[in-house]
């Protein structure tokens, strides 16, 4: 091989091996190179951080009770749900009576206001641990992800209401999840 032949070898190498090596260089970052470290913590701790304005520990100290009272809410939905699914049936089996209509409609409160009760305690809770400012910016925050909020779960809710086939015994707050 001469001198030329190596060098021309030589120089088609490096071409090809830049060109491949430019678009590994061009590439956009991959997601794990994109996120922020862990330190940041969870979408959730970053809200509670950023629009209620909490310290560190304070955020720690209220993702943990969100997380308590979400656990404490989980039987009282799942009840309500079940309460809601035998009243359906009940509708859809279109019986004449009344007294089993009653009953279900009963159930169906009694465990709605079951669930009334352990929320109100548990906004008692909240009130304990954030300032009156700090619980302010977090009633705005979740009456305003309530309501605007139409991705996801809520998009899902919207368009089953309007198809007549919403599912009220399982809405739970947006925030907490």
């Amino acid at each position: 091989m001469s001198f030329k032949q190596t060098l021309w070898s030589m120089s088609l190498v490096v071409a090809l091996g830049g060109a491949t090596g430019a678009g590994v260089l061009a590439s956009p970052p991959t997601k794990s190179e994109k996120s922020e470290p862990a330190s940041k913590g969870t979408a959730r701790e970053k809200m509670l951080r950023e629009k209620v304005g909490l310290d560190e520990a304070k955020t720690k100290k209220m993702v943990a009770l969100l997380d308590a009272q979400k656990a404490a809410r989980k039987p009282f939905r799942e009840a309500i749900k079940s309460a809601n699914a035998a009243l359906k049936d009940l509708v859809k089996a279109n019986k004449a009576d009344d007294a089993a209509y009653a009953s279900a409609i009963a159930k169906l409160q009694a465990e709605k206001d079951k669930l009334d009760g352990v929320e109100k305690a548990q906004r008692a809770e909240v009130a304990k641990l954030l300032t009156p400012r700090e619980q302010a910016r977090w009633m705005v925050l979740g009456r305003k992800g309530k309501k605007d909020d139409k991705s996801g779960k809520d998009a899902a809710k919207s368009k089953k209401a309007t198809d007549g086939k919403s599912d009220k015994g399982d809405d739970e707050d947006h925030i907490d999840e």
